[in-house]
């Protein structure tokens, strides 16, 4: 099938594991190593010989550069390369007030779009995919949750990032939403990576990726509600954790053991379980303000967008010029 990556040729998927749980930086927690240890024991114990994997603990800065540049000019031993992280992520504005989001290795940090950045340009890594799948914090702020469960888990504390994605054939995975926190538990595991873990085991033979992280995000965010131990009047009390995916893949993905048979048969088994979705358009004319008119435009283009909607199999529901106050009414 045309829409579907081609991982056949040549027949192996490089695995690469930065599992930074040391640093130099006193003001840097340390991290427990079982979360990129559960990872690399899944790629090597339910992939085999499709999969390279390569396990690094506390690389420094230079030695993170030096392992993507040697996989990047390697592009035609692999199909695909896969990178996971489990570190602390933080944010820094450089001298020209421009914003990069990090991630710390063992003597400092390392600019996010560095994991990817090597790979762009490369002939022999056109039309392939890049993967990458990264447990650690994206800001101090929570989502707000109900108490559905009780496990006692620790904030990683780290100020907002922002992601720059220009690259073509990316997808991103994070533990969770920009400006937000992500958990990692009193045993050493993480909830995104436990996660992603499981449903990767129980789907992988079926799904393709892009309906596995909807699954991962869905489970992380409404099974994970955690209570912490820091007491009613933390911001972290009883709060929830919403992982989030940004793609430039242009094909679907499927793991080596998804058989051609079941792609057909079961690749949009996620889709089916879904009962009919909603889908809510807010159309606004700006009449009556310092704005362009755009009532008539709206007006056409709002046939297209049900047309379109409603084929689609959703319950279209149109909104004329609504409030700020009246927007929570509307959802």
């Amino acid at each position: 099938m045309a829409d579907i990556y081609n991982l056949e040729n040549p027949n192996k998927i490089k695995v690469l594991i930065f599992n930074h749980t040391k640093f130099r930086n006193r003001r840097v927690k340390s991290r427990p190593a079982q979360i990129g240890l559960n990872l690399a024991n899944f790629f090597l114990s339910n992939f085999g010989q499709n999969f390279d994997v390569s396990h690094f603990y506390d690389l420094s800065r230079d030695q993170v550069t030096s392992e993507l540049k040697i996989v990047a000019d390697d592009g035609l031993k692999y199909s695909a390369v896969i990178i996971c992280i489990s570190s602390h992520g933080n944010l820094i504005v450089d001298e020209d007030g421009i914003f990069h989001e990090v991630i710390h290795a063992q003597d400092g940090f390392y600019y996010k779009t560095e994991l990817w950045r090597h790979f762009h340009g490369k002939q022999d890594w056109n039309g392939k995919p890049k993967l990458f799948f990264i447990q650690a914090c994206r800001g101090e702020d929570a989502t707000a949750g109900v108490i559905m469960s009780h496990d006692a888990c620790d904030a990683e504390e780290t100020t907002p990032i922002f992601t720059d994605l220009t690259f073509p054939d990316l997808f991103i995975m994070n533990a969770s939403q920009q400006g937000t926190v992500s958990w990692k538990c009193n045993n050493g595991d993480s909830l995104f990576v436990d996660a992603l873990i499981k449903i990767f085991s129980e789907k992988s033979s079926q799904w393709d990726l892009m309906s596995m992280a909807v699954e991962i995000s869905d489970r992380v965010a409404r099974e994970h509600e955690v209570c912490t131990m820091m007491g009613a009047d933390s911001k972290y009390n009883c709060c929830q954790q919403m992982p989030c995916f940004e793609t430039t893949l242009t094909k679907r993905f499927y793991f080596p053991n998804a058989t051609m048979e079941t792609r057909l048969v079961n690749g949009n088994e996620f889709y089916r379980k879904i009962q009919k979705p909603l889908a809510i358009v807010l159309n606004y004319s700006y009449e009556g303000t310092n704005y362009p008119n755009n009532a008539a435009k709206a007006r056409i283009n709002k046939n297209a967008v049900k047309v379109g909607l409603t084929t689609a199999g959703f319950e279209y529901r149109k909104f004329w010029d609504v409030t700020k106050e009246d927007l929570p009414k509307v959802s």
